[in-house]
């Protein structure tokens, strides 16, 4: 290389600095990984330490800062440009496909509110813009500080900085590819996962019906023996509540779509411990102590949710007890915590 020109040295030297920007680029697999990969080359080739890149959402054609490398990093998502011309220098770059510095006397007019917090937060007195262009693909901008001197040096050489810029968006859109490939078959299995549920949901729901109306076919053979009505009416409503959980799976419910309505804590747990009697806990030798407060009033609640809770805690204290034992249950009106007040069951 020593026989060659200073101008085919300075090529051989760009292309041979390039291909290691490419490798490096290409050894990422996350688009935060590739980000961190871009800053690195920036820093090594430019001396550009301090930088944010944005990335154009399409839908709302706005700019939004996705990562920096910065001391208060915790600030840059709170970055966002409209893509309009005369917005900011970040926009304007993109808009023109070059280049453009916070010193470039042609677009000092251009400086907004916005860059001015840009080059505070990039803790320099000015920035360079650098747009990240694939085809007709706009894909966003990067963003580094710099003072007049380096904006300079920058200048001088455009031709690897384009070459740059070139390799970042390739390796950018890569990344966000894969990511929105990724993220439509995720939703062609919810789509897909939602599809078995609900013929799942109608299967079960048939046999839940069946049940329910040999029930009533028993409860009116079997007329009024012995509370029987009473346990005939907390069977249906456990079938209801199973008939209810089961929906929930086809269209899962946030907690402001449960149905609230008055509860009666007492309430609840009485008619719970009469199915847990029959069905468990006098084969098993397990009594209850039971230390209900009368004066616990009724609470706007998801009675079903509370239902399952109590469902589960009684199951496995059951369980913990094969050999016979003791469930103490009590609840307890005005527990303050923390100057609210509450109902306590233990």
């Amino acid at each position: 290389s020593s026989l060659l020109p200073d101008r085919e040295k300075q090529e051989v030297r760009k292309f041979a600095l390039l291909d290691g920007v490419r490798q490096h680029l290409d050894g990422t697999e996350q688009l935060s990984d590739t980000l961190v990969a871009i800053f690195q080359d920036l820093k090594i080739l430019f001396g550009l330490s301090r930088c944010i890149c944005f990335l154009l959402d399409n839908d709302s054609r706005c700019l939004l800062a996705e990562a920096g490398n910065v001391a208060d990093s915790a600030r840059v998502g709170e970055f966002r440009v409209r893509m309009e011309p005369g917005i900011s220098l970040v926009s304007e770059a993109l808009l023109l496909r070059a280049p453009l510095s916070s010193f470039d006397q042609q677009v000092a007019e251009l400086s907004s509110v916005v860059d001015g917090q840009l080059c505070k937060l990039l803790d320099c007195s000015g920035m360079v813009c650098i747009p990240l262009v694939r085809g007709d693909s706009e894909i966003g901008v990067l963003v580094a500080g710099v003072d007049a001197a380096a904006s300079q040096t920058l200048a001088n050489q455009k031709s690897l900085l384009d070459c740059f810029a070139d390799a970042a968006s390739s390796a950018v859109q890569q990344r966000r590819r894969l990511l929105e490939e990724g993220a439509e078959m995720l939703q062609q299995e919810r789509r897909k996962q939602q599809s078995e549920i609900k013929k799942l949901v109608h299967e079960a729901n048939n046999p839940l019906a069946i049940i329910k109306n040999y029930l009533q076919v028993l409860s009116h053979k079997l007329g009024d023996q012995q509370g029987v009505q009473e346990q005939f009416a907390i069977l249906n409503e456990e079938i209801e509540r199973v008939g209810n959980l089961i929906l929930r799976m086809r269209e899962p419910a946030t907690g402001a779509d449960l149905p609230q309505g008055a509860v009666d804590i007492n309430g609840l747990i009485t008619d719970l411990l009469e199915i847990f009697r029959l069905s468990q806990f006098e084969r098993l030798g397990i009594r209850e102590d039971l230390a209900l407060d009368a004066a616990v009033p009724p609470i706007v609640s998801s009675r079903s949710s509370i239902k399952q809770v109590l469902t589960n805690l009684l199951k496995n204290a059951t369980e913990a007890m094969p050999d016979g034992g003791e469930i103490e249950l009590s609840t307890r009106d005005r527990v303050n915590v923390n100057g609210r007040q509450y109902i306590e069951l233990r």
